[in-house]
């Protein structure tokens, strides 16, 4: 009888895995092994070259005595696991028997790709730059020994979808579903590629009745094993369409700003100390600059939007301090703003942030421009104005969602800042510095990409016109006045004569030396004559007299293409140039006036200034702003046009002729202010039409002259005509 027996004698224990898979079995070049290369597919010690269709070749990782056994798995399919291991050779490097883990089948691979620098926020455990592009699974074939080959196939991607797993390459013939059904894996061209891969087991029944701890966090969990990362690399094929316009943002544009205005304390100074209100209702200098650029202004630093990248440029003329990453430029003073053509070329870079092609120094402005007039050998070309750095690290700012809750990874916006001299440094043959002109300005701008790596296209620039923003420097200085008179014309028989017209010319003391300049006139006001005028009221109060009406251009802006748009021209009245002389001009009638106008009477103050002008029949005018169109004033008082003619009219009776004609008139502000009565006399003068005793002509011969009387009444009556 055996002592030991029992009522159940035998009996089964549950066994749970503990024990995570191994690492895997991966096929390695030896400079990885050795780590000697950083890259997986790098076919030289330098990292330069890269196999364009690397693959991998992987086993099932290795599981030891006595786990093995417990599987059940290899007694399944008939095969002893204790047999299989006795069966293996000795290992020299002293590991223990094991053979292929029959728990895995798959791999579960994640494809990363390397972001910027302090751009943690999409990476698996926000302490690394790496960003999902995706993760896919590649299952082993069923003999526990087979290996699983997954080639790899570089493509160029312009933009990556960050984030967004379900479409990463934003084809619709790569969505997620399309890589899981792929054999081998789909990877970017141009991204620092980390490829992690760790193997995964499962159970026939339920996980949790099999595997010892289920975990979310795969690190913690009995299925998966330990993780292994791979680097790939491999540079573009071509790089197309690299820069784009961005958004509304004119991509070659010049701004000319003009000045804040001087701050000064009206009132009560102490409130001042309190609270300072501006005296006019304008962005300063840098805000509006910022608009134009479509970026934010600080103070005297301009800054990116949240959720936007930006790397900034800037000309060493305009002083000025730029971030490390050149995400924000701070100018020294507001006054390097002024005075000068802020020239700016804004573009995106139609890459993701993962994007790692550019050099350090990523993009070298080049500048070539010229005044109007100058001679094609005269054109200043600067091969290398200045430069945009693009550092492989991005701003906090930049890492802060916008407006729409995101953070724009798909593009990197790049701009240049520089400033063109609205002056040419070039001389006249008397040594004196050149009129003003337009500037014709070109840019280009080359990428500079690493080496081996596919050279973009270079962006040249539309010609860009600047108009003439100086005004002229000849003040006008007046010599004399007078009269000039249409030519007499009269009839045949000399019985009547057409009314001359009249102008008043002016002489200056010297000829306009611009071609491209004239002299312009306005009026500043008027006034009745006072010996024609009642002289009461507010007739004693002089005229106000407006200041110029020109647009302030708070910001001018200039794009390639734009046209002569005439700005200011209309402000003042261009004065007619005599044919025969070069200082004698016409001054033209008032506007709203004719020259029969009653206003015509009065005197005027009129403002004299020489001015860019605009020629009809000219193609080659001078473009100028509305600031810099005219030059200094010259205010001159007392003018007087040639007064209006008084037509008289006739009738005649049979014994009695009947002139008539009107007075001369005052007009204060639009009212009649004529004295009453008149001031003034009208004098008739009577001649007779006789025939020239050669009887070539006719002439009129002065019989009388009679002084005209106001209130004469007209009579009509034939009897008393004939008294």
């Amino acid at each position: 009888m055996n002592p030991n027996a029992a009522p159940s004698p035998e009996t089964s224990v549950s066994f749970k895995r503990f024990v995570n898979p191994a690492m895997l079995r991966i096929e390695k070049p030896i400079e990885i092994r050795s780590n000697l290369r950083t890259y997986f597919n790098a076919l030289d010690d330098d990292e330069t070259q890269f196999d364009p269709n690397p693959s991998f070749s992987i086993q099932r990782p290795l599981l030891e005595y006595p786990a093995v056994v417990f599987t059940n798995k290899y007694q399944s399919i008939g095969q002893d696991p204790v047999a299989l291991l006795k069966a293996l050779p000795f290992q020299e490097d002293g590991l223990k028997p094991a053979l292929p883990d029959p728990d895995v089948t798959h791999v579960k691979i994640r494809v990363e790709v390397k972001s910027l620098r302090m751009d943690t926020q999409l990476s698996q455990k926000g302490d690394d730059s790496f960003i999902t592009l995706y993760e896919t699974n590649r299952f082993f074939p069923e003999d526990f020994e087979g290996a699983l080959t997954i080639p790899m196939e570089f493509i160029d991607v312009p933009v990556l979808n960050l984030g967004e797993p379900a479409n990463p390459f934003l084809r619709d013939d790569l969505l997620i579903d399309d890589l899981n059904g792929m054999e081998g894996l789909i990877l970017p061209t141009g991204r620092h590629i980390r490829i992690s891969m760790r193997a995964v087991a499962v159970s026939e029944g339920a996980p949790e009745s099999y595997f010892g701890f289920i975990d979310e966090e795969e690190d913690k969990d009995s299925r998966y094993g330990k993780n292994q990362q791979f680097m790939l690399y491999k540079e573009p094929s071509t790089e197309d369409d690299l820069l784009q316009p961005f958004e509304a943002i004119a991509p070659v544009q010049a701004l000319f700003l003009k000045p804040d205005s001087v701050p000064t304390v009206k009132g009560d100074i102490y409130k001042s100390l309190i609270r300072r209100n501006s005296e006019e209702q304008q962005s300063g200098v840098v805000e509006r600059l910022a608009d134009a650029l479509g970026v934010r202004a600080k103070g005297l630093t301009l800054v990116a939007p949240k959720g936007e990248r930006i790397a900034f440029g800037c000309n060493s003329r305009i002083r000025h301090t730029l971030a490390p990453d050149g995400s924000s430029i701070t100018f020294a003073t507001k006054a390097d703003l002024y005075n000068h053509w802020i020239a700016t070329l804004s573009y995106k870079i139609n890459r993701d942030w993962a994007w790692d092609s550019l050099e350090d120094v990523g993009f070298v402005i080049e500048r070539a421009y010229k005044f109007r007039k100058d001679s094609e050998s005269e054109t200043r070309v600067n091969t290398y104005l200045g430069d945009i750095e693009i550092k492989h690290t991005v701003s906090f700012e930049a890492l802060q969602a916008d407006s729409f809750d995101r953070v724009n990874r798909n593009y990197t916006r790049i701009i240049y800042i520089d400033a063109l001299d609205p002056k040419n440094e070039l001389k006249r043959p008397n040594g004196e510095l050149r009129f003003p002109d337009e500037i014709w300005a070109e840019y280009k701008i080359k990428p500079h990409v690493k080496s081996g790596h596919p050279e973009p296209a270079i962006i040249e620039t539309d010609q860009l016109t600047l108009p003439t923003v100086l005004p002229p420097a000849q003040v006008p200085k007046l010599v004399s006045v007078g009269i000039a008179f249409s030519p007499y014309e009269r009839s045949d028989d000399y019985s009547s004569s057409e009314a001359r017209k009249r102008y008043l010319w002016v002489e200056f003391d010297q000829p306009v030396e611009n071609p491209d300049d004239t002299y312009y006139c306005r009026v500043l006001g008027n006034a009745p004559d006072q010996l024609l005028a009642s002289n009461e009221g507010d007739q004693f109060v002089p005229p106000e007299e407006a200041p110029i009406s020109l647009d302030p251009e708070l910001t001018r802006q200039i794009i390639p293409g734009q046209s002569d748009d005439k700005a200011g021209i209309a402000a003042m009245q261009p004065m007619t140039a005599a044919s025969d002389s070069d200082r004698h001009y016409i001054l033209p009638i008032p506007s709203g006036m004719h020259a029969e106008s009653p206003e015509m009477f009065g005197f005027f103050t009129y403002e004299f200034r020489v001015g860019h002008g605009h020629w009809p029949d000219r193609e080659d005018n001078l473009w100028s702003t509305a600031q810099g169109r005219f030059g200094r004033p010259l205010r001159v008082t007392g003018v007087q046009h040639p007064a209006p003619t008084l037509l008289c009219s006739l009738n005649r009776s049979k014994n009695h002729l009947y002139v008539s004609a009107p007075y001369a008139k005052a007009v204060h502000n639009g009212k009649n202010v004529t004295s009453k009565p008149p001031r003034t006399s009208l004098w008739t003068l009577v001649y007779a039409q006789v025939f020239q005793a050669d009887g070539r002509d006719f002439r009129n011969i002065l019989l009388g002259e009679i002084e005209m009387k106001i209130g004469v009444r007209v009579n009509t009556d034939p009897k008393e005509l004939k008294k």
